[in-house]
C-alpha cells in the first residue's frame, strides 16, 4: 500500500510493486464484497501528501476480511522475495503505518501463511473463530499515524513453510472484527531490506 507519489520518488528502489491493478493484482473484500466497505480517507496519508490510503469501514453481517491477492508473474516475483528473505531474515522488515480515533483491534496475516505470522495491534485480544490472537503493539487512537514494522526473523519457520508453488497469494489481509462502523486506516504497507 502506496501512493504514486512516494512510488514515483522512491524509483527503482522498489523491486517488485503488489499494488493492486484489477488484473493479476487485487484488493478482495472477502464475502462477495460486503464484510467491508469504502470509508472515507480525510487528511494526509501517512507520507505527508494528500493522495489518498486504504480506508475501509465494518458493514453489519458480522465479521469482516480483505486480502491483497497476487497471481501469475507476480507470485514469480513474491517468490523470490520470500526466497531472499529466508536466506537472510534479518536484513529484512515488514512496515505498515495505521491511524484511528476508536479501540478496535485489527488482525493482519503476512503472505497467506497461518500461526504466528498473524499480527495483531490494538488494546485487546482479537478473537476470531475460537482463536485468541494476542496483540502485538497498541497505538494511540488520536487520528496520527503509527509506524509499526516487525523483523522477519520473527517469521524464520514461518517463511520456511510458504508455498511457493502456489497460482496465487493473499500477500497482506485483514480483519477488524464484525462491530459495524469500525474503521480501518492502512498506508505505507510493504516489506524491505533495511
Amino acid at each position: 500500500i502506496m501512493d504514486g507519489v512516494t512510488s514515483t520518488a522512491l524509483g527503482n528502489k522498489i523491486i517488485a510493486d503488489f499494488r493492486p491493478d484489477e488484473a493479476l493484482k487485487f484488493l478482495y473484500i472477502w464475502s462477495t464484497g460486503d464484510t467491508y466497505a469504502a470509508g472515507t480517507a480525510t487528511g494526509l496519508n501517512f507520507f505527508g501528501n494528500t493522495e489518498g490510503y486504504t480506508a475501509l469501514t465494518v458493514t453489519n453481517v458480522g465479521w469482516s476480511g480483505a486480502g491483497y491477492n497476487i497471481q501469475g508473474e507476480f507470485m514469480t516475483q513474491c517468490v523470490a522475495m520470500v526466497e531472499k528473505m529466508i536466506a537472510n531474515p534479518d536484513d529484512y522488515y515488514f512496515h505498515m503505518a495505521i491511524k484511528s480515533t476508536d479501540n478496535a483491534s485489527h488482525w493482519f496475516q503476512l503472505l497467506g501463511l497461518g500461526g504466528p505470522c498473524s499480527i495483531v495491534l490494538g488494546s485487546n485480544a482479537f478473537i476470531d473463530n475460537g482463536t485468541n490472537y494476542q496483540p502485538a503493539a497498541d497505538f494511540p487512537r488520536d487520528g496520527s499515524w503509527f509506524e509499526y514494522e516487525i523483523p522477519m526473523s520473527s517469521f524464520a519457520n514461518q517463511l520456511a513453510a510458504f508455498n511457493s508453488s502456489a497460482a496465487d497469494c493473499n500477500i497482506f489481509c485483514m480483519l477488524s472484527g464484525g462491530v459495524q462502523g469500525t474503521q480501518l486506516n492502512l498506508d505505507a504497507v510493504y516489506f524491505y531490506k533495511k
